[in-house]
């Protein structure tokens, strides 16, 4: 997917593994401090959209389906970060509240960041090869 695929505004993309990095850290951090009713408050759709592939891409499929079920629970791209933010504000009445946050609870995020870790790893392993830069893999 490209930022061209996406609805909306985007300030990620997937052209380079140094912006898969980006886009799985930052999902990463946005998820870890607020679960997935904090990610869609925050992020544009046409990023939100992006972050399964990075997920998939840095080894963490698993966390990619549960992002891909709250895609699916949130409806239309327009709404989401209106509903996110309802979720956060109204988290006992909200419909979109517990949904969301059983599904954050399905990421294990020590599994996560050890993915996000060794990812960037290797992408600094190529950058200490002559030659070969990050962007090139």
């Amino acid at each position: 997917m490209t930022k061209a695929d996406t609805d909306g505004p985007v300030m990620f993309g997937l052209e380079s593994p140094d912006d898969v990095l980006a886009t799985a850290e930052h999902f990463y951090n946005e998820w870890y401090n607020g679960g997935l009713a904090q990610f869609f408050s925050n992020w544009f759709p046409g990023d939100a959209q992006l972050v399964p592939e990075a997920l998939v891409i840095i080894g963490a499929p698993e966390a990619a389906a549960v992002v891909r079920s709250a895609i699916a629970l949130m409806g239309p791209p327009s709404e989401w970060q209106d509903q996110g933010h309802a979720a956060l504000i109204e988290y006992q009445t909200h419909p979109f509240a517990a949904p969301l946050w059983d599904l954050s609870g399905k990421i294990d995020a020590d599994a996560l960041w050890k993915l996000i870790e060794d990812y960037e790893l290797k992408l600094s392993e190529y950058e200490d090869v002559p030659g070969i830069k990050a962007t090139q893999q």
